[in-house]
């Protein structure tokens, strides 16, 4: 009996929401950290994204709206003000987040952190555009473009059809910019079988104790069709050069932000597009995040309600590729010579020597969704199951924690990711070193078990999954704010 409500526990959300959220008849985007434009999209999408993606939620059209869904955002008005509101707080964020020259920013502002406690970060790097707000600013725009679209039908008033096209204009531009951001984020890391990097790999992916040279060559064999799509990605950072040397092995996916020397892509509208200086190495949290944003681009609703301009639709295929040849690559990985997967010998181990049970949990992220594609029969599901039930018990989610517990700590403070690069910047200065710190791993679990128990075609694997679903939520129930 699966005890999650899910009607109910939205609805709660919701209240919640906008009682913190909507002070003295204003959206106010405030919460632990300060204002920052990822935190701000992740507020409104606490309502907006719900309104998108679920029929029984939407608020687009008034007379429709539920009465449930009323009562909980009673705070905003009735069934014909809480658009109006909606509207509102959605333009005072895409103001709010553009600078001169109607440029959208996507700054980490207050999530970013020096690494070293006690030093201060310098106002250019907390002005630095990073990957999340990138995929946040796809997800909330194409939100309030679909809002819109719908809304602006059953509106009458001139002056409320010009505010709407007004936002619809900004959601668009930002989308633009934000479609723009992550072409220039995308990169290739080459690097020699023999270097540290190269070792790594090799370390991680043989379950068989094989030679390294055999590892190798089994490796160029698996990812010789990824290597080939590659080499024509040139929209943005590219990165096609670094597969010069057949002999070198290679990772994709997305860097923290813009890469160094990452060149301008053509847009119709001029673009302010700023000089990046992230390192040319992807990183598995950002590729995951970036990952999520890029599918909400060719979800069917985004096709049917028509969203996308022409030239919007030219990214979202460049985007699309990078999205079919990093999930491609990840899931080889993950599950590379077919016996014991390297996904299954927890934690993973990024290239640069670092491991964790939260990048095992991303590398499972994007095997999943890979699963999904080649359409996965119960017995891949199953093992990929069983690693979110060890994830589970070694996170202390489903299993007591000791006394000053290490793994306490992936949760508070949660994983620091070093974000090389962000001490060089453009201007000549430099400043401390930077981490984004991540505490989502109990939520991330959430999603995918839930993920994978939707695709479950046998009823003991979907009743198993749905029963950590129920712990997991648990655990997440009592570390509620």
């Amino acid at each position: 009996m699966v005890r999650i409500r899910p009607r109910q526990s939205l609805l709660e959300l919701w209240r919640a929401t906008v009682d913190y959220s909507y002070r003295d008849g204003v959206w106010t985007p405030a919460g632990r950290a300060e204002p920052n434009s990822t935190s701000d999209a992740e507020q409104l999408l606490c309502l907006m994204y719900p309104a998108s993606q679920i029929a029984a939620f939407k608020l687009d059209r008034p007379d429709e709206t539920a009465r449930d869904l009323r009562e909980a955002l009673a705070q905003l008005g009735d069934a014909v003000e809480i658009p109006r509101r909606l509207i509102m707080a959605m333009r005072a964020y895409m103001e709010r987040y553009t600078a001169g020259a109607n440029t959208p920013v996507f700054a980490g502002g207050s999530y970013l952190e020096p690494r070293v406690e006690g030093e201060l970060l310098t106002p250019e790097q907390r002005r630095l555009d990073v990957v999340d707000s990138f995929s946040m600013s796809i997800t909330l725009s194409l939100a309030t473009l679909g809002f819109l679209n719908v809304f602006e039908k059953v509106v009458r008033r001139p002056a409320l059809l010009a505010q709407i096209a007004e936002l619809e204009e900004m959601a668009s531009r930002r989308l633009t910019a934000a479609m723009v951001g992550l072409l220039r984020s995308f990169t290739v890391h080459s690097f020699a079988p023999d270097s540290p990097a190269g070792r790594v790999l090799c370390q991680t992916v043989n379950q068989r104790g094989l030679p390294p040279k055999k590892i190798v060559a089994e490796l160029h064999e698996a990812l010789a069709q990824v290597r080939a799509g590659l080499a024509e990605v040139t929209l943005g950072s590219g990165g096609a050069e670094e597969l010069d040397n057949e002999e070198h092995l290679f990772e994709c996916g997305w860097s923290w932000g813009i890469i160094r020397d990452a060149p301008e892509v053509p847009t119709a509208e001029p673009l302010d597009q700023p000089v990046g200086v992230a390192v040319r190495r992807p990183f598995l949290y950002f590729t995951v995040v970036a990952l999520d944003g890029i599918l909400d681009l060719f979800s069917e609703r985004t096709r049917i309600l028509d969203l996308l301009t022409e030239e919007q639709q030219g990214f979202m295929r460049a985007l699309q590729i990078r999205w079919d040849l990093t999930q491609q690559y990840w899931s080889i990985l993950a599950g590379f010579g077919g016996e014991r997967w390297p996904l299954e010998d927890i934690p993973w181990r990024t290239t640069d020597g670092r491991e964790s049970d939260y990048y095992s949990l991303l590398v499972t992220s994007v095997t999943v969704e890979a699963l999904v594609q080649r359409r996965a029969v119960d017995l891949d599901l199953a093992r990929v199951g069983r690693v979110l039930e060890e994830l589970s018990a070694r996170g202390r989610v489903t299993r007591r924690a000791l006394e000053e517990d290490p793994a306490v700590e992936m949760h508070v403070p949660g994983v620091r990711l070093n974000l090389y690069g962000a001490e060089d910047l453009p201007s000549g200065q430099r400043g401390p070193e930077v981490v984004w710190p991540v505490a989502d791993f109990a939520t991330a679990l959430l999603k995918r078990t839930i993920r994978v128990a939707s695709l479950a075609g046998g009823t003991e694997l979907r009743d198993r999954l749905l029963r950590l679903t129920d712990d997991v939520w648990d655990h997440l129930h009592l570390r509620r704010l």
